[in-house]
C-alpha cells in the first residue's frame, strides 16, 4: 500500500463520524463505524467506496436530509481534507437517486461549496455522466467564479481522465469546460 492510500484511514473515518454526529445528534452510523475495519489493505479508491457505501447505508434517506447534514457540517473546520471525497459522492448519489432536477442543481451547488476544503472533482463526474448538458452549463459559469477552487472544479472535474476517479465517458460532441480567458493565467496556490 502506498502513502496515498492512507489518506482515507480509520482515524479520518472516526473524525468524520464525530463531525456528522455533532451536527445531527442522535444520528447512528454503525456501518460507518464498522467500515474502519475494512480499510486495511485497500487502495485509495476502494477506501473511498467503502466509506461512501457506509454513509449511504447510515445517513437518512433522501437528498434534502443529506444536504442539510453536509451543509451544517461545514460549520466545523475539521470537515475538510480527504474525508470529503466519499461525502461528495454521497451528495451526488442521493441527488441522482431522487431523479429531481432541483436536487441535481442543488448537488452542483453543494459541490461548489465543498470543493474549497478538498475537491468535488471526483463526484461531479457522476452528474456530468447523468446530465452532461445541464452539468456543463453550470460548470461553465464557474470558470468566472471568485474562488479559484470552484474554477478548478469546473475545469478539472470535466476532464476525461482524472487520477483515482471513475473514467468519464463523454457523449459525442462533448467538450470539457475550459477556463474563461480572464482566468487562464491566474496563478494557483494548489
Amino acid at each position: 500500500m502506498g502513502a496515498m492510500d492512507e489518506l482515507v484511514n480509520p482515524t479520518v473515518v472516526t473524525q468524520l463520524q464525530s463531525i456528522l454526529v455533532g451536527v445531527e445528534p442522535g444520528l447512528e452510523l454503525p456501518t460507518l463505524e464498522r467500515s474502519r475495519n475494512s480499510l486495511d489493505g485497500q487502495r485509495l479508491r476502494q477506501r473511498v467506496d467503502i466509506v461512501r457505501d457506509a454513509l449511504l447505508q447510515d445517513l437518512p434517506a433522501g437528498y434534502l436530509a443529506v444536504q442539510e447534514i453536509v451543509l451544517d457540517a461545514l460549520d466545523d473546520p475539521r470537515f475538510a481534507g480527504w474525508m470529503l471525497w466519499p461525502v461528495t459522492e454521497v451528495v451526488t448519489g442521493r441527488a441522482l437517486q431522487s431523479g429531481s432536477l432541483t436536487h441535481f442543481d442543488a448537488a452542483l451547488t453543494v459541490l461548489s461549496r465543498l470543493t474549497s476544503r478538498l475537491t468535488g472533482e471526483f463526484a461531479v463526474r457522476d452528474l456530468i455522466a447523468a446530465r452532461p448538458e445541464r452539468a456543463i452549463a453550470t460548470m461553465q459559469t464557474w470558470t468566472n467564479h471568485d474562488d479559484e477552487n470552484v474554477r478548478r472544479l469546473a475545469t478539472e472535474g470535466s476532464r476525461a481522465y482524472l487520477p483515482w476517479a471513475k473514467r468519464s465517458s463523454h457523449p459525442a460532441g462533448f467538450s470539457r469546460v475550459r477556463p474563461s480567458p480572464s482566468q487562464r493565467h491566474t496563478p494557483s496556490a494548489r
